[in-house]
């Protein structure tokens, strides 16, 4: 509902036009169309929407009201709100009468001699109400009681009144106690908001008896958002997620129900049976519902909801009540019923609004100036005579519109009409999956005689399920009955034969699709199409076994499905088909970072006995893994990470001989790990951090197991350490943080040569460090032993040297001795990756001046940030002092809105709102928007340095415009002040703060002198900015800004630059790619290298098919420091650069070589190593016919070497080593004529050297070692298993000779035969020999001897084995 200004009618008349039916649209959705046969319709009957505020029958003109709180239950009512001139708090309360209209019942005024804040909390339930008054004491004097929660109750004669004591916080200050406030019945919950630690009591839970209030239980979170209680049941935000904690009335205590629900949490409400929430992600805001599970009383997903009409706000408000819940979006509200368990449509208003609040049937709508409008819901649409429904049709849209008015001085009446029947390609499939209740009745038989026999076919796989309309079987069988496209080449028609072989594996495939809610999934090309079910998206791909989704049987003349892999957040949502064990040949599923729920199906282990990879992690499924997965031979990784899976921690996972990689993090796993663990000696991770487990670690490892990374952190094992897990000479990483752990570190882990990281903080245990130079101080990375009782000298020589170390974290124990400066050297930030990034100690006991010192448990001192190795100035700066100039939070971030000039004067008669409007529309990205954008979003913040503070003073009429806009957005986005060179547009003085000068001067290493440049926002053209670009005719062509200390995330408004190149390498950006780079049609080189980027590569790159250069390599564990304006520290090793999380940055991922891979038709370098990138090498990477560099090492790589390998031509680097590739060198590797560096070491390989390799003329570096396990030796890998059945055999060929550039030939560690040949010494380019681990015998020939005396300089020879 629309007000225009001026016209607030008071009450305001609504018609509802009777008369709509139900109608089938084409996707199968109800929607409600007009009867042809109905005739005219009935008399609208009426409903109205009053304006309660101002002259409405809330009457608060007395109060002179200011930013008013309400909360509604049942039909009471109860305001709070300051006085704007007297400053006196008012607490209204009201009934609702019986015709609908609020009558005041009394009010009270709080006396006080203060001012009340702002933020006041209001609670009501019944006849109880909380008033939550939190206070800020300037001077922290500890006066808790300023904070405090007013109790009102309903007194006999109806009117309300303050009763008992007031509910204050105990133990700490807290000056935001009260700034969240909920109540149910007995129960009452308040929060506070300013929280200084995580064990801050930031949460308390009251209950009444006999009239009393009495606190029964405290929270500690770093950060409270919300507050909400329902019945015995507590929800949480920390605005990052919901933790849920249920009141056990037997022990009168509050105990842990579900932790860390949801990611960026919004906004929520709570019921005794329903959750609902809604997240904001980077692309948009999403809107989930959780049902109690009566089993166990958490909560499980049960819809995903999305409007039916597109609102990108919506889910920025909700609320509801019993069966109604209103959701706000940006510009509509929708109304939903809840029917058959599911949250239904059935209504939209074509306004939005602040807040909401439902009683009965009444909608409260509250806008930010604090008016208040009142609709009744019950008058407006047609309800249901069933409860608890509100409305018997299926999702309905209506608009709320203006008709038109013959007198212009009359407020318009407004009209609710049905929406136009869409179409079928704007149909919605439906507000979520259809979810079928078991009590679901089966629908009558179809008529159709196909479908019939379609269902009588497939009964054997999906029974009854095909007969309930709606269901995804149902539909599935609908589709292949009668809507499939696939050419039937028999009949010349559509639709497959009920006898064609194919017939039910695309009938899974299908019900995938609707199981799925496949219609909305970010990528589903091809799905339901005409095409082969092998070609659609997810299941066309190369995975181990399985090169092209499908393979072909000898005994069948079809192609069987071996792999679904959809990648990660691909937004697929629902229960996973027991169908799919159908399946038999898969070997690969995939399905991460979606909406999954339900258990896995048992059908899935019977079937899939072939099935080699499993990741379904960051989902919400639950229960358990399926038995009937047991002793599957070909099972190697499992990733069930971050789901709820519960129960006893599964057995079945110790009968998986070829189980390599298992990851269970965070789920709700308890009991105790089974000792048979130790028993799969070819698993290499094992992480099982963040469940419930208890017992003793397994101790029946030994010298025959891979491990290599054990993680075990956030449990609750007790115990002292497995010994035997000494033996494990390849284990890197051990990770047992955060147990009840005791005893000392055994002995065996001392000799653990190649162990990197080991974490034990926060135990009970005791013991001290080797006082002897034991093998694990050579490898050892990362040592985190504070929080514990370790005791004795800590061995600093030890560490003194190494280049390896960078965490050293010792507090909270007894250790003695000191720091020296040859350790604290290390956390200089030049050093990059090699730096020591964490250092900390009890200072008292271990003499440190660089260290973080801590004092019984806290943090008593900083040492000031280390500086990095001198570097030449970059031109004049002025370093601002706390004696120059003084300034307040809020003066430095409204300065960080503003420019280095201002304008001498504002251009006359300029049109700001044609700018901004321009701005918007050509601009912004991701439906973005001025309206309602807060100040302290970049995109405002550089749309008001446009218009109010940018020198040039730029019309519509410039074609700069747009360019400068984006620049200056850039600036903001990536912290501009705390740029290396050319960023600092400000300067301090004793009083204020100026403008600094345009120019810049930034040393050229190359030219050896300084070099003129202008700052970023001064009022110079941008194209003289430093690193700018631009053609000759003005237009931005090209950015350079690498290493410059650029913090933040890249605005995907860069995409509107016309650039060719984009280099902000070696800074440290963090946050995703956007994906409207992809979108560059100009785009030649794109160089991120050496940042802290995660995600997933976007699909959309591939579309930018210029592109000669894409360098994304090093985001992951490489790290580099910066230091924001702020102050804060940003550190790359980390996800966000360590702003909001220390979980370690794994970089980009996703199958980026996959088949899209050719799409880049001109690439010439590519560069992606020391990521997480994954999957397999296309065949299609051959048709990259200009690339001649290669660079994908330190990655996971799977899978062959394709034959398509071959074809590149020009090729002069492959790098793919250390992946995990499995696979021979292509026999006709020889091709590739240009081929100077071929590097494919710590590798699965196996197989002869091909022939072809020595025709390679200008081969300079073949690195082909160490394919086989091996340990590390001052760098070098060692190994004593030599095995023919792993790494290159066979012998090395006499036409060696004819490698007359070869310098480096490395093939050690391999089971290599023979003898080294004599033609070797032919190579006279020879300086680096390495044979050694091989099976290669006789003498070194006199010829290769030769090399060092006859040509080379010895020093050369940097080893010669």
């Amino acid at each position: 509902v629309a007000f225009s200004a001026g016209l607030r009618p008071d009450p305001l008349t609504v018609t509802v036009t009777d008369g709509p039916t139900a109608s089938a649209s084409p996707s199968g959705v109800s929607t409600l169309a007009p009867s042809a046969s109905q005739g005219p319709s009935a008399p609208p009957s009426s409903c109205t929407m009053k304006v309660l505020t101002k002259r409405g029958e809330l009457n608060l003109s007395f109060f002179n009201p200011s930013r008013p709180k309400v909360a509604v239950d049942r039909r009471n009512m109860v305001l709070a709100m300051t006085d704007s001139k007297t400053k006196s708090l008012y607490v209204v309360f009201y009934k609702l009468g019986d015709d609908d209209e609020w009558v005041r019942v009394n009010f009270l005024v709080e006396e006080t001699d203060r001012n009340f804040p702002a933020e006041f909390s209001l609670a009501l339930s019944g006849t109880r109400a909380l008033l939550g008054i939190p206070y800020a004491d300037p001077e922290d004097s500890g006066d808790y009681h300023n904070s405090i929660v007013f109790i009102y109750e309903q007194g006999d004669r109806r009117l309300w009144e303050k009763v008992g004591d007031p509910l204050l916080p105990s133990g700490p200050y807290h000056s935001g106690f009260g700034h969240f406030v909920d109540i149910d019945g007995d129960l009452a919950v308040v929060g506070t908001h300013h929280v200084i630690g995580i064990n801050d009591e930031s949460v308390y839970i009251f209950r009444r008896d006999r009239n009393m209030w009495t606190l029964i239980g405290k929270i500690g979170l770093p950060s409270v958002e919300d507050v909400l209680v329902a019945g015995n049941t507590i929800a949480v935000s920390s605005g990052e997620h919901i933790h849920l904690y249920n009141y056990n009335e037997a022990l009168d205590a509050v105990e842990p129900l579900q932790e860390q629900l949801g990611k960026s949490i919004l906004t929520l409400d709570l019921s005794r049976d329903y959750l609902i929430y809604s997240t904001r992600s980077s692309r948009n805001i999403e809107t989930f519902v959780y049902y109690r599970q009566p089993t166990n009383q958490t909560f499980a997903l049960r819809q995903q909801l999305r409007p039916s009409t597109y609102d990108n706000g919506f889910g920025r408000s909700l609320v509801f009540e019993k069966d109604i819940l209103v959701v706000a979006g940006k510009s509509k509200t929708f109304i939903l019923s809840l029917q058959n368990g599911n949250w239904e449509e059935f209504g939209i208003l074509d306004t939005a609004h602040d807040r909401y609040q439902i009683s009965d049937r009444n909608l409260l709508a509250i806008d930010m100036n604090g008016e208040f409008y009142s609709f009744n819901l019950e008058d407006c649409a047609p309800m249901s005579t069933q409860a608890p429904s509100l409305s018997m049709a299926p999702t309905a849209s209506h608009s709320l519109v203006p008709s038109a008015s013959a007198n212009p001085s009359e407020p318009p009446s407004l009209s609710i009409i049905p929406s136009e029947s869409p179409s079928a390609s704007q149909v919605p499939t439906s507000l979520s999956p259809v979810l079928i209740p078991p009590s679901a009745m089966p629908s009558s038989m179809p008529t159709s005689i196909r479908l019939s026999e379609v269902i009588k076919l497939l009964t054997p796989l999906s029974g009854e399920l095909l007969k309930v309309k709606g269901s995804p079987q149902y539909k599935a069988a609908m589709w292949i009955a009668n809507e499939d496209p696939i050419p039937n080449i028999s009949t010349g028609g559509m639709g497959l034969d009920l006898d064609d072989p194919r017939f039910e594996q695309r009938y899974i495939m299908a019900l995938f699709y609707f199981a799925m809610d496949g219609e909305n999934w970010q990528q589903n090309q091809g799905w339901m199409s005409s095409q082969s079910e092998c070609l659609w998206y997810g299941v066309k791909g190369n995975s181990d076994g399985c090169p092209e989704g499908c393979i072909k049987k000898s005994d069948l003349d079809y192609d069987m499905i071996c792999r679904i892999g959809m990648g990660f957040d691909n937004n697929l949502y629902g229960e996973i088909p027991s169908e799919l064990g159908y399946l038999s040949e898969m070997r690969w599923f995939e399905i991460q970072d979606d909406y999954l729920f339900g258990t896995i199906p048992s059908t899935l282990g019977t079937g899939w006995t072939k099935l080699h990879t499993f990741l379904v992690s960051e989902n919400s499924l639950s229960g358990g893994f399926p038995r009937t997965f047991e002793s599957n031979k070909m099972l190697g990784t499992i990733f069930m990470g971050h789901n709820q899976f519960g129960g006893t921690f599964p057995n079945v996972f110790t009968t998986l001989k070829n189980l390599k990689w298992l990851d269970v993090e965070d789920n709700g796993f308890v009991g105790d790990l089974p000792t048979e663990m130790g028993e799969l000696k070819a698993l290499r991770i094992l992480n099982i951090i963040n469940n419930n487990m208890t017992g003793n670690i397994p101790d029946t490892w030994d010298e025959k197991n891979l491990i290599e990374d054990f993680e075990i952190s956030d449990n609750n094992f007790i115990g002292s350490l497995p010994a035997n897990l000494g033996k494990a000479k390849f284990l890197k990483d051990f990770h047992a943080s955060r147990n009840q752990l005791t005893g000392s570190i055994p002995a065996s882990y001392f000799t653990l040569e190649y162990l990197q990281e080991l974490y034990l903080d926060e135990n009970n245990m005791v013991g001290g460090l080797p006082q002897t130079d034991e093998p694990f101080y050579n490898g050892l990375q990362e040592l985190s032993i504070h929080s514990n009782s370790f005791s004795g000298h800590f061995p600093v020589k030890y560490f003194e040297n190494t280049l390896r170390i960078k965490v050293l974290s010792l507090h909270n124990n007894d250790l003695m001795g000191s720091i020296t400066e040859n350790i604290c050297a290390r956390l200089d930030p030049s050093l990059g990756y090699t730096r020591l990034n964490e250092l900390t100690a009890d200072c008292g006991k271990i003499s440190c001046e660089c260290c973080i010192c801590y004092e019984y448990g806290k943090v008593v001192s900083e040492p000031s940030p280390r500086s990095p190795s001198p570097v030449v100035a970059s031109g004049p700066t002025t370093t601002p002092t706390a004696e120059s100039y003084e300034s307040t939070d809020q003066d430095e971030a409204n300065w960080q809105a503003r420019p280095t000039r201002a304008p001498n004067s504002l251009v006359q008669n300029r049109d700001t709102l044609g700018i901004q409007e321009m701005i918007e529309k050509t601009v912004l990205q991701r439906f973005a928007s001025f309206d309602g954008m807060g100040k302290n979003d970049v995109r405002y913040q550089a749309l008001d340095w446009i218009l109010f503070n940018d020198g040039r003073q730029l019309t519509t009429d410039d074609d700069s415009l747009s360019q400068r806009y984006i620049l200056a957005l850039l600036a903001f986005s990536l912290d501009s002040l705390a740029w290396h060179h050319c960023g600092e547009h400000r300067v301090f003085t004793q009083v204020t703060k100026e403008f600094v000068a345009e120019d810049c001067e930034v040393w050229n290493i190359v030219m050896g002198q300084y070099e003129k440049h202008n700052v970023w926002l001064t009022s110079v053209d941008e194209c003289h900015w430093y690193g700018v670009i631009c053609s000759g005719d003005g237009v931005v062509r090209g950015l350079e800004l690498m290493g410059n200390d650029l913090i933040g995330q890249i605005p995907p408004e860069i995409s509107q630059l016309v650039l060719q190149y984009l280099v902000l390498a070696g800074n440290c950006l963090y946050g995703t790619i956007p994906p409207e780079i992809g979108t560059m049609p100009y785009l030649i080189s794109l160089e991120l290298q050496g940042n802290g980027l995660s995600g997933e590569i976007p699909s959309e790159l591939y579309d930018a098919s210029k592109l000669h250069q894409l360098n994304v390599a090093m985001q992951y564990g490489y790290s580099s420091v910066c230091t924001m304006s702020n102050g804060t520290t940003v550190n790359t090793m980390y996800e966000q650069g360590g702003v909001y999380s220390r979980k370690y940055n794994p970089g980009l991922w996703g199958n980026i070589l996959e088949a899209n891979v050719n799409k880049w038709m001109n690439m010439v370098g590519l560069h992606i190593f020391d990521n997480s990138f994954s999957g397999t090498i296309s065949d299609e990477i051959g048709d990259l016919k200009y690339l001649e560099y290669l660079r994908a090492h330190n990655n996971v790589f799977r899978g062959y070497i394709p034959n398509g390998f071959q074809k590149l031509k020009e090729l002069r680097e492959a790098y793919l080593q250390n992946n995990e590739l499995y696979s021979d060198i292509p026999p006709n590797i020889g091709d590739l004529e240009n081929l100077e560096d071929l590097r494919l070491h710590e590798n699965e390989m196996y197989g002869p050297i091909p022939d072809s390799l020595y025709t390679l003329r200008k081969l300079k570096k073949l690195w082909l070692h160490d394919t086989m396990s091996c340990k590390y030796v001052d760098g070098w890998c060692e190994s004593t298993m030599i095995d023919s059945d792993f790494g290159f055999s066979g012998t090395i060929s006499t036409k060696i000779g004819n490698l007359s550039k070869l310098s480096q030939l490395l093939i050690s560690n391999n089971p290599l035969t023979g003898t080294l040949p004599t033609e070797l010494g032919l190579c006279e380019d020879l300086s680096l020999l390495r044979v050694h681990k091989t099976n290669i015998g006789g003498s070194v020939p006199k010829e290769v001897c030769l090399l060092r005396d006859k040509k080379l300089d010895r020093s050369q020879w940097q080893k010669y084995v």
